[in-house]
């Protein structure tokens, strides 16, 4: 009995921490195994016969409110998620502008190549096309051409004389961009290098009014060391993926989401810049060169 008089608080005690970890999954929308730790430990605890009564309601509300709180919080990140889509969605249809060779581009991306979500898109490629035509920038610089979308938005803005400069280390995408380029007339203002990003940015002895960076993630920062002392006063250096998916929000962080989250700390202690980091796409962080 006096077993019993010891585990029972204890068992109430479990029972109540799973209501709360409950609680907290249904509000984070977080996947946690300790509630149900808690509820197995605690109808085992109160699992003597004169209190499996208590063991089986206390038991059997757990269990329901896994069984439905769990499903309606799904419902409600699908929800989310869903008009989130919507939203950009509208915002694609209540946005133009950009040269309808780029609807041409997106598909032959996508049929293709191995990655074609690495394309800027439409609504971030117009966005970088409205920050060029604004800026009417005399020399552009991109690390990571991809298949051109982005180069082509951005060169639309470059000034009478002004060049793209655009780098990039695989020959079967450029292949793509160098063609598309040509579609767009866009040729003579853009120059593509094939190589190691490292290696040309330093070899370089050109000052940058925009630079956009979609390369390798694990090296940004060593871009944005290499890139910035060649920006002029004003310049713009805009990084792409900032965000990576939401996972800079994440305790565990691989590689690449690492250096990316350090980056983006990195530049809000830098004092020689102001910066702005949007939620447009998968992150772009603008930074202004002061």
């Amino acid at each position: 009995m006096y077993y019993l008089f010891c585990v029972q608080p204890l068992a109430f005690i479990l029972s109540l921490k799973a209501l709360k970890q409950i609680s907290a999954f249904t509000s984070n929308m977080i996947i946690n195994l300790e509630p149900v730790y808690g509820i197995i430990l605690a109808i085992l605890l109160l699992g003597e016969k004169e209190y499996m009564n208590t063991a089986f309601y206390i038991g059997a509300l757990c269990i329901t409110l896994i069984v439905f709180y769990i499903p309606i919080s799904n419902q409600k990140t699908y929800k989310m998620i869903d008009v989130l889509r919507s939203i950009y969605q509208y915002c694609d249809d209540h946005s133009k502008g950009l040269d309808p060779v780029l609807s041409e581009l997106e598909r032959t991306t996508h049929l293709e190549t191995a990655n074609p979500r690495m394309l800027s898109g439409y609504l971030q490629g117009l966005f970088l096309q409205t920050i060029s035509v604004l800026k009417k920038p005399l020399n552009i610089l991109e690390l990571g051409t991809f298949t051109g979308y982005s180069a082509i938005c951005l060169a639309k803005g470059l000034a009478e004389n002004g060049k793209l400069i655009t780098i990039d280390n695989n020959a079967e995408t450029l292949a793509i961009a160098k063609k598309y380029f040509t579609k767009a007339g866009l040729n003579t203002k853009i120059e593509i290098i094939q190589g190691d990003a490292v290696q040309v940015v330093s070899g370089l002895d050109i000052s940058f009014d925009i630079a956009f960076i979609d390369a390798d993630k694990e090296n940004y920062l060593l871009y944005y060391h290499l890139i910035k002392p060649k920006m002029n006063k004003g310049g713009l250096i805009i990084l792409d993926n900032m965000l990576w998916s939401g996972k800079v929000l994440e305790e565990n962080k691989d590689a690449k989401t690492k250096a990316l989250d350090n980056l983006n700390t990195f530049i809000q202690e830098d004092k020689d810049v102001q910066n702005l980091l949007l939620p447009l796409r998968d992150g772009l962080h603008i930074v202004t060169v002061l």
